[in-house]
């Protein structure tokens, strides 16, 4: 009986441990997938500010596509130049993106800027992200540059 309760309590280990196993695969196929329907070139659809959709905005930053790279880099091109760049992660819960901006319009930054976008929505064909500066919110909604 005691040979028959060491065996069942070493096959109830294997199973917790491989079980254990098999959710840190998962996790990781997660990460792998979130950093995989981000890194492509984007270009911006909608703006809203405050909540307002704005055209105005859009107007101004048509043009501009953004670049993020499975190397932790980002490139914000206007037209065929090089608008800002730097790095990028994601939070520990993947729903923020962590900007660093160390080069904007054609000069390294002595400063870094950090920024935070909140992510709202991420799949193969939107990129929504949520933007707070000061007392202004701005969304802007991305789609993939074909």
């Amino acid at each position: 009986m005691k040979k028959l309760s060491v065996i069942l309590l070493i096959v109830i280990a294997s199973i917790t441990i491989s079980g254990c196993k098999d959710k840190d695969k998962n996790n990781d196929s997660q990460e792998a997938t979130k950093t995989t329907l981000l890194c492509k070139k984007w270009k911006i659809e909608k703006i809203y500010m405050n909540g307002q959709e704005r055209q105005d905005l859009l107007n101004l930053m048509s043009g501009m596509v953004w670049e993020f790279k499975k190397d932790g880099t980002f490139t914000i091109y206007l037209g065929t130049s090089i608008a800002s760049s730097g790095t990028w992660n994601f939070n520990n819960d993947e729903t923020q993106i962590n900007l660093t901006v160390t080069y904007e319009q054609g000069e390294n930054l002595e400063e870094p800027i950090n920024d935070i976008f909140y992510i709202l929505k991420l799949n193969e064909s939107q990129l929504w992200v949520r933007d707070d500066q000061n007392t202004d919110s701005f969304e802007y909604h991305f789609i993939p540059l074909t």
